[in-house]
This record gives C-alpha cells, sequence and structure tokens, in this order.
C-alpha cells in the first residue's frame, strides 16, 4: 500500500507491506525523491529495501521513478523477489514497456498500479 509517511519533520514516500491476515511485516521507502518531490519529500536510507516471503512468493516494491534505477533493481533480483509491485503515478505509454522489461530482466510477476484519485476529483470528460 502506497502511503506518505511522517516520522519527525520530514515525509516519506514509502510502501507498505501487509500480510493476508492484515498484519504489518515492513515498508519501503522511496530512496530517491523525482524531480520537485524533493522539495516535499525526504530520502529513503536504503534500509528498507526488503523482500517478504509470503504464501503466494518472495514480494517486494520499488516506487515510480525507482523502478527506472538498474542498480536497485538488481538488489531487488539479488533477493529473490517473485512478485515484483510498482506503484507508480506515471500513466504514460512507456510506463507499461519498462514493466514488461523488468518482468523479462527480473523473471518475476510485475504488478503496477497507478495512483488512486475518485470521480469527481477527474476533469470534465470533453
Amino acid at each position: 500500500m502506497g502511503v506518505i509517511e511522517r516520522e519527525g519533520y520530514t515525509l516519506y514516500c514509502t510502501v507498505l507491506f501487509f500480510d493476508s491476515q492484515g498484519q504489518y511485516m515492513g515498508k519501503h521507502r522511496k530512496l530517491m525523491p523525482t524531480a520537485l518531490e524533493r522539495v516535499i519529500w525526504g530520502f529513503g536510507d536504503g534500509s528498507t529495501i526488503p523482500v517478504f516471503e509470503t504464501p503466494i512468493g518472495k514480494l517486494g516494491s520499488l516506487i515510480c521513478w525507482e523502478n527506472r534505477m538498474p542498480l536497485l533493481r538488481t538488489a531487488m533480483y539479488g533477493k529473490g523477489v517473485e512478485i515484483y509491485c510498482a506503484p507508480t503515478a506515471d500513466a504514460r505509454e512507456t510506463w507499461q514497456s519498462s514493466m514488461t522489461h523488468i518482468a523479462i530482466e527480473g523473471g518475476c510477476f510485475v504488478l503496477s498500479a497507478n495512483q488512486f484519485c475518485r470521480k469527481k476529483r477527474l476533469p470534465p470528460s470533453t
């Protein structure tokens, strides 16, 4: 689950992991906020790049632009990730090809979802 996490006076772009019983397993903080995100969010320190053993496979996640960082992906592959989650705010067509590339490169399943927004907040259809 993607969230904005606050610790002290710092905000982090974070993914939280929960098991099938709803119990908290851990988190991943985005290492490098992208572009103007740096004005708002803090930098992760690299200590939260977990891969969790679950009944359906080893689960891990990188956030948005992190998925375009080859060495960070390699770290995930090295931990044996089997279900690679990639939450994003990127709705461009190139994102799909990036996710396909990661699935092939890592030999894993990739799940990617765009950000959530209620219909009433969308611009009117033309």
